[in-house]
């Protein structure tokens, strides 16, 4: 029999999918996953029996993410994650998901993608392809589109089966990318520099950085500080009063009509029956003269004597709402309910999944032709709060046709209820009932009324009254969230004289401006184009969150130092992050490759090209961002990192390659080594020593000695602390190649790689007798001593394949660091060699080597440091021996005298 797998967004969609196509009678067992079971069901397609299998995952299957060589965030250059290749892989949270796929893949013939209709829905009904066909490349697939969980939905969505969108598919995947390589470059940077150089910031907490994050929060910081910055000025006008007459109730108002409206409206406190005075407005509102509005009030108060100039009637309307999107769904609720949007969006997905409303995540506001709205009216006729309202629509005159908006993603119908909310309660109940209203208030007709304007003048100068009588409440009766009310005023005729009851010089203030509401702030983010209708929400409960933004008495947002700081530091360097100018942009273009005008691959390099600029930027101008920093939070004393410039590329490997970065970077205890961006599969690494460079700077100068031997070297300016031991480099900071320049070479300790490095009194290092050439070789250096010789004429040059000549005879020192006090040192060698630069700092030592065999250390290329209070031998190494001579493993010694072999630390080195 054929076997059709169903795959749905979630498992409760699975459920009703399930349960709409067999009749209420699917077959239930468990997959892979305990979350998400498997129904079972027979059924037709194409008029064929089959075997239905449907099951579900949730959310998407597959990350994407960096290799696991890019994730450490001390050993990665966060510049290199602009370029570094993503993966996209079975999620591990997702993998019991995966194989219930995988095994139910394999049997079928077809698989059908019931995902949500919307852009993610799509890249996830892809993923499930992709993993479907990855176990079975034969399967066929098919795309199931559907607006609710009805049964006539999901019925015509079977009987209509297309295929999946894959441009959609491709927006979500450059979207997806760009936050990941943005997100990380940014948020690495921000979070170790503030983790670094200042306190009050955890090792572990992350500094976030987000493409609609941001935007998010400059308009939370845009708005506080126009208000922080809003210098109140004076105003004044004159007022000007007359008693209230209480006017009867016009006869041809409906009162079974008002009184139903006033049940379903809120108090607006704006009728003036009960109110003493009824004021007049200033034409002229207000100066900010106060010798100018002394003068004109001295008039009027002169002769106070009012008379009617004009009366101007006409009627009015209050236009009912649009059909309801996402974002009017989070805006209004959020401003009626006071709600915040998560809370609104996880409702709104709760009950759309049980069945109560249509798909709750749509750009659209009109609703297509092929909806009979007056079928969905109907469905409300059993809720009791709105039957009487649905009969005056229905089989009264009070029907009109939805407005039809000019927003429209081309997926879905506006949001609308489907079945009675007669169970529901609490927040559920009120977030259902803002949308059963609003549906059928958009199927209502305008709220109809009078306006009369009535214009006095009082010794030249004019002012004006205006009431308000509502003819016809319409939509208003059944949409308690507007508020429009009768303002009674007496009558009046043109001509009139009277005098006002009073007469007033007022003096006020402008106000700043408040804070952001979550109302407002959804507004802002919609018309700028931050985020989706979908995702919204996420980005304004991210900046909480984050604490970049905090909410005062649940209703506005205030920046934090935090997030004020950040927005200020990327404005110093003229970034536009806190702008929605960017994510805007890219919103457009993501539009353009639904449509097939642009290339993924175009979208996807110009805007990494922009943020990389804009990194290269911050990187230069640190300093200035750091000052802006300062203003808010204290520098750390005793910084984990001394330099935040620890990503520097300094060469290319000599073991890896050309392609692959060494670069400069500081351990968590201050010191500063160039490593391997390939580490730990390649351990290259130079270490200079300590308390030798008191900084090191990279330029943009290219060592040509390197170059040559096909290594990429930048040279670098050296600082160092002790001048006089450095006294011939000059001018200061000295600029040398670290890798290859000879004048430093007994400076810098150089790993090719053979064990870990750890730069500290003991070093281990192993000799296993190889050779190693590799663009550092010192070849056929020869060391002819005499006794009671130093070694001098110490000349090395590195990456040359040069014979270096050391010829040391009477205790001639020649600038090698060869310290010898009181010594009687007696080698006498027969052909040992030995490769690399050699400290020997032999302090009081009467020690007698007679060696009768030839002991080679082949070449070894690397800065061997002797410092001993007896002997010390080693390359990359110090050994400390403190009794007799210790020699490591895997060395060829023939000695008179008494030596322990031992091996001490990681690998076998030397101890």
């Amino acid at each position: 029999m054929l076997r059709i797998l169903n795959v749905a967004e979630k498992p409760s969609v699975a459920s009703q999918i399930a349960q709409t196509l067999s009749r209420n009678k699917p077959q239930h067992r468990r997959g892979k996953s305990k979350y998400n079971p498997i129904w079972e069901f027979d059924h037709y397609f194409n008029n064929q029996k089959c075997r239905m299998v449907v099951t579900s995952v949730s959310g998407h299957l597959m990350k994407l993410d960096f290799p696991q060589q890019y994730q450490s965030w001390n050993m990665i250059d966060p510049l290199e994650l602009f370029e570094a290749p993503v993966e996209r892989f079975v999620d591990e949270k997702s993998s019991e998901i995966a194989k219930t796929i995988e095994i139910e893949a394999k049997k079928a013939r077809c698989v059908v993608l019931w995902l949500d209709c919307d852009r993610e829905g799509e890249n996830i009904s892809f993923e499930v392809l992709e993993h479907c066909q990855k176990f079975n490349n034969r399967i066929q697939y098919k795309r199931a589109i559907f607006n609710a969980l009805t049964r006539q939905d999901l019925t015509r969505a079977w009987e209509r089966l297309g295929i999946p969108n894959e441009l959609e598919s491709i927006s979500v995947d450059v979207r997806r990318e760009l936050d990941l390589r943005t997100g990380a470059v940014f948020t690495r940077f921000q979070s170790k520099l503030l983790q670094n150089m200042f306190l009050g910031f955890g090792e572990k907490q992350v500094i976030s950085y987000g493409s609609c994050q941001f935007p998010t929060l400059g308009f939370v910081v845009d708005r506080y500080n126009r208000r922080k910055n809003f210098v109140q000025e004076k105003y004044y006008f004159i007022d000007v009063s007359i008693k209230n007459q209480t006017q009867p109730q016009d006869e041809d108002q409906d009162q079974d009509q008002k009184s139903n409206y006033q049940r379903n409206s809120y108090n607006t406190g704006r009728n003036n029956n009960n109110k003493k005075l009824i004021k007049f407005d200033w034409q002229r509102r207000r100066l900010f003269d106060k010798f100018c509005v002394a003068v004109l009030y001295e008039m009027c108060v002169k002769n106070p004597q009012a008379t009617v100039l004009s009366i101007f009637k006409k009627p009015e309307k209050k236009y009912r709402p649009y059909p309801l999107n996402t974002v009017e769904l989070q805006r209004r609720c959020s401003k009626r309910l006071r709600l915040n949007a998560t809370m609104i969006m996880n409702i709104a997905e709760s009950l759309y999944q049980k069945g109560y409303i249509s798909y709750p995540r749509t750009e659209t506001n009109s609703f297509p032709k092929t909806i009979n709205v007056k079928n969905l009216i109907s469905v409300q006729q059993n809720d009791q709060r709105f039957s009487n309202y649905v009969n005056k629509l229905l089989n009264g005159n009070k029907f009109c046709p939805p407005k039809h908006g000019r927003f429209s993603d081309n997926s879905h119908p506006p949001i609308y209820p489907v079945k009675p909310g007669n169970n529901l309660q609490g927040n559920d109940l009120r977030v259902y009932e803002f949308i059963a209203r609003h549906f059928l208030a958009c199927c209502s007709q305008d709220a109809i009324g009078d306006s009369t304007v009535v214009t006095i003048g009082i010794s030249g100068e004019k002012f004006t009254l205006k009431g308000l009588i509502i003819r016809e409440y319409n939509f208003l009766e059944i949409y308690k969230y507007e508020r429009w009310s009768d303002i009674t005023i007496p009558n009046f005729h043109e001509g009139q004289t009277f005098i006002p009851e009073s007469i007033l010089f007022q003096e006020s203030e402008t106000q700043p401006p408040n804070l952001l509401t979550e109302p407002e702030l959804i507004k802002l983010m919609d018309k700028e184009g931050i985020g989706t209708d979908a995702t919204i929400a996420d980005h304004i409960s991210k900046v909480q969150y984050r604490k970049y933004v905090v909410k005062e008495r649940n209703l506005y947002f205030k920046p934090t130092d935090l997030g004020l700081a950040l927005v200020e530091s990327y404005d110093s360097l003229g970034f536009q992050f806190s702008k929605p100018n960017l994510r805007a942009n890219l919103e457009f273009d993501l539009k353009l490759i639904i449509s097939g005008q642009k290339n993924k691959n175009d979208v996807l390099q110009n805007n990494i090209k922009l943020y990389k600029d804009a990194f290269l930027k911050t990187i230069n101008n640190q300093n200035k961002f750091i000052t802006k920093l300062r203003l808010y939070f204290q520098i750390n004393p005793n910084p984990p990192i001394q330099n935040n410039k620890q990503f520097l590329q300094i060469m290319t490997c000599p073991k890896c390659g050309p392609q692959t970065k060494v670069l400069l970077r500081t351990t968590k205890n201050g010191k500063t080594y160039c490593g391997c961006r390939n580490y730990p599969n390649c351990k290259f690494s130079i270490w200079p020593k300590e308390n030798v460079f008191s900084e090191i700077k990279v330029t943009q100068v290219i060592c040509q000695s390197c170059l040559r031997n096909k290594i990429k070297s930048f040279k670098c300016d050296c600082s160092f602390k002790n001048i006089p031991m450095i006294s011939h480099l000059e001018p200061f900071p000295y600029r040398a190649c670290i890798y290859c320049d000879p004048e430093i070479a007994e400076f810098v300790s150089i790993n090719m790689g053979a064990t870990n490095t750890n730069n500290s009194n003991s070093q281990n290092r192993t000799f296993n007798n190889q050779q190693y050439n590799q663009n550092r070789n010192t070849n056929n250096s020869q060391f002819s001593n005499n006794t009671n010789n130093n070694f001098n004429n110490y000349s090395n040059q590195m990456n040359r394949n040069q014979n270096n000549q050391f010829n040391n005879n009477n205790n001639r020192n020649n600038y090698n660091n060869y310290n010898n006090h009181n010594n009687n040192n007696n080698y006498n060698n027969s052909n040992n060699t030995y490769g690399g630069n050699n400290n020997y700092n032999n302090r009081n030592n009467n020690n007698n080597y007679n060696n009768y065999n030839n002991n080679n250390y082949n070449n070894y290329n690397n800065n061997n440091n002797y410092n001993n209070s007896n002997n010390t031998y080693g390359g990359n190494n110090n050994y400390n021996n403190r009794s007799n001579n210790t020699y490591g493993n895997n060395s060829n010694y023939n000695n008179n005298n008494n030596n322990n072999r031992r091996g001490r630390g990681r690998g076998g080195g030397w101890g």
